[in-house]
C-alpha cells in the first residue's frame, strides 16, 4: 500500500513518468496472466483472454504491466468462486482497446463515479477491503499514455467490465 500511495502522490503531483517503448502489448498481458494465475485457480475462477497472439504498440511496459495487474486482481478480488473473467483486446481505429469483464458484484451507477479516485467510500457488500488506489493509479498511467479509462455495469449483482482504450502509438 505504500508504494500505492506513492504513485497517487506522484500522480497528483505531476511528477508520475513514462517511458514510451515500441512493446509487444499480447507478451506484457500474457507474462501479467501467468502470474496472476495462481489466484484464480484458488477460487476455481475461468479466466479468458480474447487476443491477437502478436500487437505491437507505443507503451511504457513497466505502467501498463502495473495497470494490468491492479485491473485483473481487482476483477480475481470482486468475482466470486467459480465466477468468470474475460480479457479481450483489440484494436480499434488507432487505438488498441482492451476490457476486462466479470461476472462479479458490480456497481451502481452512484459508485461508477466514484471509481478512480483515492479512497472513494464504496460498500462492496462482501469481504473485501479496497482503498481504491489501485484504480487511480490504472486512470493515471492510461491519461499518462493519453487514453481513457471507464467502467460498464448495469448494477449491483450484475458484473463489470472495466475498459482501456490507449492510442497505438508511433
Amino acid at each position: 500500500m505504500t508504494n500505492d500511495l506513492l504513485d497517487v502522490q506522484r500522480i497528483t503531483s505531476g511528477r508520475f513518468e513514462i517511458i514510451l517503448e515500441q512493446t509487444d502489448l499480447m507478451k506484457t498481458l500474457n507474462e501479467v496472466v501467468e502470474e496472476l494465475t495462481p489466484l484464480f485457480n484458488e477460487k476455481q475462477q475461468m479466466l479468458v483472454v480474447e487476443a491477437p497472439s502478436e500487437l505491437n504498440v507505443h507503451i511504457d511496459e513497466v505502467r501498463i504491466s502495473q495497470l494490468f495487474i491492479n485491473l485483473i486482481r481487482n476483477a480475481n478480488k470482486f468475482t466470486p468462486d467459480e465466477g468468470n473473467i474475460t480479457i479481450k483486446v483489440e484494436p480499434v481505429e488507432n487505438h488498441i482497446q482492451i476490457s476486462f469483464k466479470d461476472s462479479g458484484i458490480g456497481l451502481n451507477e452512484e459508485d461508477i463515479g466514484k471509481l478512480f479516485k483515492p479512497f472513494p467510500a464504496i460498500r462492496h457488500g462482501v469481504n473485501v477491503v479496497s482503498t481504491g488506489l489501485g484504480l487511480a493509479i490504472c486512470k493515471g498511467i492510461v491519461d499518462l499514455h493519453k487514453g481513457d479509462i471507464w467502467v460498464e455495469s448495469e448494477g449491483t449483482g450484475t458484473g463489470s467490465t472495466f475498459i482501456v482504450k490507449i492510442p497505438v502509438g508511433q
